[in-house]
Formats: structure tokens, C-alpha cells, sequence
């Protein structure tokens, strides 16, 4: 509801190029916190209708883009959603603010940011970790919600596997994941013809490059993947539908068995990775798992979500096939499969990125040119930062809803885009390159190997619940290559 966000706010929120984002606890003398009470009394009138409005949306659309999107207001890059008459969330529309935020710990208690066990960040991972090693788990368990300390004890192994060094190794372990692919799909065409779900396919795809490279589990029929991708996704939908209703019996039931096939897979890991793991005498077995689960919804979901996208893209463009198979054929590479994948991060960034305020904080925008503001942020109430309105910024980008992996104003380097698609800092995303070789990969090896013709004609509905999906299912047709 913008026009309550107007009332909020009289004024723009000026961000420039040159513009310094600082955040500190703010000023919490008796003064200050009767100043906030005397405007929070000021706004109730506005804060109820607004309230109503936003549970309304949040009801009918049951995800989290169309609400999110008639909180927002043009010039603004601090975008208040209001849950309860004392409780809110913010939207952040701002790169640069994101930057700044992400440079601290998720849950420091000695920092700006932290964590309630009984939140819903928390309850939304933890509850399902804790359902899958079957025993109690507490925030030092998950690198979604531990402290600084086991942070960087999470993230280095992580890194060491999955960083750039270790690369040719993981590309010689993605042409496997290929040919397992490929096979399934010849197995699937008749008359030259192949017609296929590419939700189905970019789930099992992401989840068997996961569970081959990471889990060192490599299956024997590539469609035992779907049973994996399938119980991610029903888990994940179960845990934060609970967050708003109590589920019905046989929603638990399902959920249960779904449970039992996710611990069946982490339980039974075998490889290099698990001996890395297995050797850090600081990582326990409950955070061994708690990390195969995380690599499993943060990158199984995430990548599939991307993959899905851009296939329905390109099964527009039979222009941008060719150019791709021409290049690859030439030099065996493409710079216009590079601008692709760019664009289709642009469009489809497929996660929202938090911080909770363990206090209340204020924030100072510093301008070079313009005027200078400041917003606080209450503790307790979370922040998040969505990439899929920062690159829908109209002023930023002429025909910013068009796909144009050809557009003058689209970074060249896909390692670091601007509106940080991967998460920053210490919480940065540690599976960003295995993510961008995996996506290449396939999108190589199905466009060598096939004409794509995708269907519905028109963009499926974007909707996000915890990852960004399309909302009906992409048709792909494959016809194979003469």
C-alpha cells in the first residue's frame, strides 16, 4: 500500500553513486524512545488500514511479490510493511544499503543483527533440520542463524570444495551429471521429439549435482532425483505454511515421509567433501548434516528456480540457441550464454535476503550531492533486501521487464553484479561458483544437443514463498539436433 508509505515518509530517499550507508544502534535515551512512541501514536490511523491491507494481500495471493509490490514507492528505497499495529517488516530496494547491512554477522549479539530462537527465520529452518537429524538443535547448528565463530568455522571448508581451485574438478563431475541428463531424455523422446516439465527437470538436475559432487551419491536412474527434489520442496512449503496456520494431519503425514527420504539421503553421504567435513574436529554431526541441508535448499531450489526461468526465455529465442550452439562450436565457449545467465539474474533472482535487528538501529544515508536522511529500523522486525525489485528500478533501466541479454547497460562480470544476487560478506553465498557452473553447464549441454520450443507463450506469474517460481508449470519441447 504505497500511498500509506507516503504518509509515513513526506520526501524522497536520495541514494547516489557516491552515497555512504552507515549503520549504528540508535540513540535509546528516555527522550528518543518517547519521541518514537509519540510518532508510532501519531501514525496508528495510518498504521491499522495499512495493516489490514497488507494481511489482506498476503492472504490472497498466499506469496510474498504482490504484497511486497504495493508496499513500494517510487523514490524510495526503505519500504515499510506493516504486520500488527507494533510490528513491522522493511523492504529494501537499494543495493548499496544491502551492501552495508550484509558486511555484518547475521546473529551477533554483540553486533547490530541477531536471532530469536522462537522466530520465524529460526523456526523455519531449525524446526526442519531438527525433524531430519531427529534430536534438538539450537541456532549454533545451522549457518543460517550460528554465530560469528562457527561461521567462519562453516563457511572455510566450504569455500576450500566449492571455490575456484577445486573448479576443473567439479566441471569433469557436471559433464557426468550431463550424460546421466541427456540419457533420460533420449529415453523420453519419441519421433525425434521430446516434451518435458522444466521445473521437474531443473529440480532433478540441480538436486543430482548435489547429491553426485557434494554427497558423492550418484544415482542409477537419473529420475531418482525427483524424489529428492520433490521432498525439498514439500518440506520447505510445509515449514513456512505452519508459520501462518496449523497444517491438517494429512499435510503432517506427508510431510513426515518426505522427512524420512531427505534423511535417508544426508544420512548415507559418502565422498570427498564428507572426509573434508569429517575432519574438522570443531563441526559436529547434527552441523555435518545441518550443512548438507543447507547446500541442499540453498542451492537445489535457487538453482533450479534460475535454470527454469531461462529455458522458458530462450525457448522464445531461437536466435539466441543458435548464437550460443555457434559459439561454443567456434571456441568452445559463449559470451552470449554469459549475457544470459546475467539477464536471467536480473530478472530472477530467486531469494530474499534478511537481517533481524537485535536492537534498535539506526541508518544514515550520506550524499555527496542532494540531502542527507536517516531511517530506523526497531528491533525484532525484519529487513529484507529483494534483488527482484532492486533490478525492476525503472529509473535505472529502460525496459527493465523486457529479457534482453544484449542490453548496453548489463554487467560484464557475472562474478560480481551489482544487485548482489548471491548475498555479501560473511553470509555471502559459498556455493556461488559451483551455482554458475552448474547452470552453464546444463544450459550447454541441452542447447548442443537440442532446439528448444517453450511453452506457455506468455511469462508464467513470478511468485515467492521462500524461493521465486513461476507459478504454472514451463512446457519445454526438444527437438534433437541434425
Amino acid at each position: 500500500m504505497a500511498i500509506c508509505n507516503r504518509l509515513y515518509f513526506c520526501g524522497s530517499q536520495p541514494i547516489d553513486s557516491h552515497s555512504k550507508v552507515v549503520f549504528k544502534e540508535a540513540n535509546n535515551s528516555k527522550c528518543a524512545r518517547f519521541t518514537r512512541w509519540v510518532k508510532w501514536g501519531v501514525q496508528l490511523p495510518i498504521v491499522i488500514p495499512h495493516m489490514i491491507y497488507s494481511i489482506f494481500m498476503m492472504m490472497k495471493h498466499k506469496e510474498l511479490i504482490a504484497p511486497l509490490r504495493a508496499n513500494l514507492l517510487e523514490g524510495r528505497f526503505v519500504h515499510r510493511v506493516v504486520l500488527t499495529p507494533t510490528k513491522s517488516q522493511y523492504v529494501i530496494t537499494s543495493a548499496k544499503i544491502a551492501n552495508q547491512m550484509f558486511k555484518s554477522y547475521r546473529n551477533d549479539q554483540n553486533g547490530l543483527f541477531g536471532f530469536d530462537e522462537k522466530g520465524n527465520v529460526s523456526l523455519l529452518f531449525l524446526s526442519v533440520l531438527q525433524d531430519i537429524v531427529n534430536e534438538p538443535v539450537n541456532l549454533n547448528d545451522f549457518l543460517f542463524t550460528c554465530d560469528p565463530a562457527q561461521v567462519e568455522c562453516f563457511r572455510e571448508p566450504m569455500l576450500n570444495f566449492l571455490g575456484p581451485k577445486n573448479m576443473p574438478s567439479i566441471r569433469a563431475k557436471l559433464d557426468d551429471v550431463n550424460q546421466d541428463m541427456l540419457g533420460y531424455l533420449f529415453g523420453l523422446e519419441e519421433y525425434g521429439r521430446i516434451q518435458v516439465s522444466a521445473k521437474d527437470l531443473c529440480g532433478m538436475y540441480a538436486v543430482s549435482v548435489i547429491s553426485y559432487i557434494l554427497l558423492g551419491k550418484r544415482a542409477s536412474d537419473f529420475q531418482e532425483y525427483r524424489n529428492i527434489s520433490n521432498a525439498i520442496h514439500e518440506c520447505m512449503t510445509y515449514s513456512v505454511s505452519k508459520l501462518w496456520k496449523k497444517p491438517e494431519k494429512e499435510q503432517t503425514h506427508k510431510y513426515n515421509r518426505k522427512i524420512e527420504v531427505l534423511r535417508g539421503v544426508i544420512e548415507n553421504s559418502q565422498g570427498n567433501f564428507l572426509d573434508l567435513l569429517k575432519n574438522i574436529s570443531e563441526i559436529s554431526e547434527i552441523q555435518r548434516k545441518g550443512i548438507f541441508f543447507l547446500l541442499y535448499i540453498g542451492g537445489g531450489e535457487t538453482a533450479a528456480s534460475l535454470l527454469e526461468f531461462i529455458f522458458w526465455q530462450l525457448g522464445k529465442r531461437s536466435d539466441l540457441q543458435t548464437r550460443i550452439v555457434k559459439e561454443i562450436e567456434t571456441s568452445n565457449r559463449s559470451e552470449t550464454l554469459n549475457k544470459v545467465v546475467i539477464e536471467g539474474l536480473r530478472l530472477n533472482s530467486p531469494t530474499l535476503i534478511s537481517r533481524t535487528p537485535n536492537k534498535d538501529v539506526e541508518m544514515t544515508v550520506n550524499n555527496k550531492t542532494g540531502k542527507s536522511w536517516k531511517y530506523t529500523f526497531n528491533k525484532g522486525e525484519d529487513i529484507l533486501y529483494a534483488p527482484y525489485f532492486t533490478t525492476r528500478n525503472q529509473s535505472a533501466l529502460k525496459d527493465y521487464e523486457e529479457f534482453n541479454p544484449d542490453r548496453r547497460d548489463l554487467p560484464k562480470q557475472i562474478r560480481s553484479l551489482p544487485w548482489l544476487p548471491f548475498s555479501l560478506g560473511k553470509h555471502g553465498c559459498p556455493g556461488k561458483f559451483l551455482g554458475l557452473a552448474e547452470i552453464k553447464s546444463m544450459l550447454s549441454a541441452i542447447l548442443m544437443n537440442f532446439e528448444i520450443v517453450s511453452g506457455p507463450q506468455n511469462l508464467p506469474k513470478q511468485k515467492q514463498i521462500l524461493t521465486l517460481h513461476l507459478d504454472s508449470d514451463v512446457t519445454l519441447n526438444l527437438t534433437r539436433r541434425t
